[in-house]
């Protein structure tokens, strides 16, 4: 336990390892439309990389934050998954006129283990366009 004390020292310090973020924004098309809600979440395939993610904007378009607005995303392999849905009512058991929530996509681009969708994010600046099918 004493050798973790240096580790907590430059974590509470703020000098902890420092991660490089690369800029990336994109498009979301459903049936060759824009998707127009939701949420777009790059997991990286390393499975230690922090998650980035992304609010779908009115236009289709979104921008990926780590750990804040705009940052970006650790390069690397992704599996991307998208989450779009009409929001439910009430609550369930509780609420005469409950609702679930409706999705607006196949659920398999909501789970991490049946999406389809891969990205790659380069050392750079990142456009990507992710198109669902039915």
């Amino acid at each position: 336990m004493i050798r973790l004390w240096p580790l907590a020292l430059m974590l509470v310090a703020g000098c902890g390892p420092k991660m490089a973020l690369y800029p990336v924004s994109g498009t979301v098309e459903f049936r060759g439309k824009a998707l127009t809600t939701g949420v777009v979440a790059f997991h990286h395939d390393d499975g230690v990389s922090p998650i980035a993610k992304g609010d779908i904007q009115s236009d289709g378009s979104f921008t990926l934050e780590t750990f804040k607005p705009g940052d970006g995303a650790v390069a690397g392999a992704y599996t991307v998954t998208v989450t779009s849905m009409i929001p439910g009512v009430g609550i369930e058991g509780q609420d005469a006129d409950y609702r679930p929530p409706k999705p607006l996509i196949p659920l398999k681009y909501m789970r991490l283990l049946e999406t389809p969708l891969k990205a790659t994010v380069e050392e750079k600046e990142n456009s990507v366009k992710l198109s669902l099918t039915p």
